[in-house]
């Protein structure tokens, strides 16, 4: 299904097209775990399905090569990765982190180094040891550098880093005020394309939670699912807007592969050199003809796949000739489904 051009929002068209016609309970995860007809007909057969708001979601599992991990942007879901499938070499098995709250409700880091030490735990359950590949859009950059900054404090490498539109989250970032709810909710509304009409007051959580749902007439991803999943959605992006570092993260020692989103940027849009300070390497920066809220769009996801394939060959090929690979790294192998 993905290579042949399928992504987040054709996925739960589909899903939910085969759910109205079949009459089964077919989850999004499904057809990640199983894109051919053949692998959905054995998963309706055996009714085993993972959940799709896990904090890992196995967007390929097989490959030899080591995985790049996709962290979520600020609503917590990493379903729009799915795109990347088709541009990524198919030894090279995908991973979303999504946030823990989507599945656990009321259950939200309270600090950045709080999910970075999660993210990284759930990481090394698919990969042990580096190296590691991290990419992040919007806020997930910002959570990738966090986890390559960690991961290499612990000793490990980070091969890759790559951002999607990203600013860095800064602690002075907890001195401001926060923006009211009705602020925030409108400020989501905005990020997933939705443009209600015109009110005379702030709208309500159950308002927004109808909007996303689809009730507004507008068809996408957070309008396939589920009612409670879209308020969890909503928890998830307010906490992730006001979330900080309690201490300064510190600097990645690499490279930054960055893409820009040149289509009606505001002059505060964020840019590769503004982590120049927190990035010891190289910053390459790539420009994307979108807006930021379309980044993970089949055209412009295209682009950015292309050059993260490019770059991932090129790692992977340095790393095979000069023998770089450690017998730990060799000995990692990522689990099949039911081997975690």
């Amino acid at each position: 299904f993905f290579e042949l051009g399928g992504d987040s929002l054709l996925a739960t068209r589909l899903v939910s097209h085969i759910r109205s016609t079949v009459g089964a309970e077919l989850s999004i995860q499904a057809l990640f775990e199983a894109p051919t007809v053949v692998g959905l007909a054995r998963l309706l057969d055996t009714g085993t399905q993972r959940d799709a708001f896990d904090v890992l979601l196995p967007l390929r599992t097989h490959g030899r090569r080591p995985p790049l991990f996709c962290i979520h942007p600020a609503g917590g879901l990493s379903w729009c990765y799915a795109g990347l499938l088709r541009h990524l070499h198919p030894d090279h098995p995908i991973y979303g982190v999504q946030a823990w709250g989507l599945a656990h409700p009321g259950s939200l880091p309270a600090t950045l180094e709080d999910m970075v030490t999660e993210y990284i735990d759930h990481i090394r359950t698919a990969q042990p040891a580096g190296p590691y590949h991290l990419l992040g859009w919007s806020f997930g950059g910002a959570v990738a550098h966090a986890i390559a900054v960690r991961l290499q404090h612990q000793g490990e490498q980070v091969a890759l880093l790559a951002m999607l539109d990203s600013f860095p989250i800064d602690s002075s970032r907890g001195l401001n005020p926060l923006p009211e709810e009705h602020d925030i909710l409108a400020l989501l509304l905005e990020a997933t394309g939705h443009t209600p009409a015109k009110v005379d007051r702030p709208l309500s959580v159950p308002e927004v939670v109808a909007m996303l749902c689809g009730k507004d007439g507008h068809g996408d991803v957070l309008a396939a699912m589920e009612e409670r999943h879209v308020a969890r959605f909503i928890e998830v992006y307010a906490n992730n807007f006001a979330l900080r570092p309690t201490a300064v993260v510190g600097s990645f020692d690499g490279d930054l592969l960055y893409f820009q989103a040149m289509h009606n940027k505001p002059a505060a849009a964020p840019a590769g050199q503004v982590w120049r300070s927190v990035v010891t390497g190289h910053i390459e920066t790539h420009e994307i003809a979108c807006q930021h809220n379309a980044m993970t769009q089949p055209a412009p996801l295209a682009h950015i796949g292309r050059v993260v394939a490019e770059r991932l060959d090129i790692i992977n090929n340095r790393q095979s000739s000069l023998g770089e690979q450690s017998p730990r790294s060799r000995e990692q192998r990522l689990p099949r489904a039911g081997q975690r």
